[in-house]
C-alpha cells in the first residue's frame, strides 16, 4: 500500500487530494520512467473519495470531448 498526494489544474482550479491510499496493481518500464497501476482502496480518509470522485469525472468529461473533436 502507498500514500500519497496529487493534484489537477483546470481552467477553472485545482483538485487536490491529500494523503489518497492506494495498492499497486502492475508496473512496467516506459520511455520516461516506470508505469505503475494503481488501485485506489476504498476506505479513503475524509474528502479523499470525494476529490478523486471529481477528478475523476473531469477526466472522464475531457475523454468525451476530445472523442468528438477526432
Amino acid at each position: 500500500k502507498i500514500q500519497f498526494s496529487l493534484r489537477l489544474n483546470t481552467e477553472v482550479g485545482d483538485i487536490t487530494v491529500e494523503q489518497a491510499q492506494a495498492v499497486v496493481r502492475n508496473s512496467r518500464v516506459g520511455d520516461s520512467g516506470t508505469i505503475f497501476g494503481l488501485e485506489f482502496v476504498d476506505s479513503q480518509k475524509g474528502g479523499v473519495a470525494e476529490s478523486l470522485s471529481r477528478i475523476e469525472s473531469v477526466l472522464t468529461r475531457f475523454k468525451a470531448v476530445t472523442q468528438r473533436m477526432t
